[in-house]
């Protein structure tokens, strides 16, 4: 409905949070960011504890346009994937009607503090004589919309005793403590986040990279793969498909690496020799016959 709104932090763009989804999704912050306010505004509307029944990690790729999107929250632990819905973490901090709540009053009680010092320092002397200076039915209106104002000010919400003077002025909220992300568990993420450093531009659901893992492809035999192309391909970005046909000829069993590398092996695509060549011999010697021509002999002699 209008006037509903969700809590989201000015830092957030330089979280290193959002900045590692940007890498696992291969996507920019704007668009991350987008994904991430969409995701929270959904749950808080539709959630009062951050469940949301029903939404899958498909459901949120698709509805952000990011591949990748939902299986990277969870990686970063901003999301727990339980099957047939998913729930969105310490959504109760930022989200729901409390989490606003502590909001609008950090801010009142912010606003208070900074009228509380013009109210109580600005101008006194200028202040007495204006006043005196007015008739005095003018006078009492000045004075009673002072009070009002002054115990407006003064009155927390919800009523009850006025703030203390020495209330501090509310800050941000810190960030927590830096702490270690999980390792992903996804073999094919495993593969993308090891080949991203070596200029390989791939993603961890590309078929070829989810092939990789399926074969239990190491990152060693990856990165020779990558040294070889590059006697090749320079500094230029390796697409998987380029790199396919050497990760190939590299799982292959040593034997028959040496027989492809071998020089002067037969090449089967020239090989003739499981062919019957004796029709050709017998037309060749009856040929010989006709224009008077005669084999020697193997053991004879030829003078030259």
């Amino acid at each position: 409905m209008a006037g509903e709104w969700i809590k989201m932090r000015t830092n957030l763009w330089d979280d290193p949070r959002v900045s590692q989804l940007c890498d696992l999704t291969d996507q920019h912050e704007a668009a991350v960011i987008g994904g991430l306010y969409w995701l929270w505004a959904t749950a808080d509307e539709h959630s009062s504890d951050g469940l949301l029944h029903g939404m899958t990690l498909r459901a949120i790729d698709r509805k952000t346009g990011i591949t990748g999107l939902g299986n990277a929250l969870v990686t970063v632990g901003w999301l727990s994937d339980n099957g047939d819905s998913v729930t969105v973490s310490r959504f109760d901090e930022h989200n729901g009607a409390s989490a606003k709540q502590r909001a609008q009053t950090a801010k009142r009680v912010a606003n208070y503090k900074g009228n509380a010092k013009v109210t109580h320092a600005a101008l006194p002397k200028s202040d007495a004589t204006v006043t005196g200076a007015l008739p005095r039915e003018d006078k009492r209106r000045e004075e009673a919309e002072k009070d009002k104002t002054t115990t407006d000010a003064c009155a927390p919400a919800g009523g009850g005793d006025p703030l203390p003077d020495d209330l501090d002025s509310p800050q941000a909220a810190p960030l927590p403590a830096r702490q270690d992300l999980p390792a992903p568990t996804c073999p094919a993420l495993v593969l993308t986040l090891a080949l991203r450093p070596l200029g390989v531009s791939a993603l961890s659901t590309n078929p070829i990279v989810i092939g990789w893992a399926d074969r239990g492809v190491s990152v060693e035999l990856l990165a020779e793969a990558v040294r070889i192309a590059r006697e090749h391909k320079g500094d230029a970005t390796i697409p998987p498909q380029y790199l396919a046909p050497i990760v190939e000829r590299l799982l292959a069993p040593p034997g028959d690496r040496r027989t492809a590398a071998r020089p002067g092996a037969v090449n089967e695509k020239f090989n003739f020799s499981h062919l019957d060549r004796s029709g050709d011999q017998r037309a060749m010697a009856e040929s010989m016959q006709r224009h008077g021509i005669t084999m020697p002999d193997p053991d004879e002699e030829i003078e030259i």
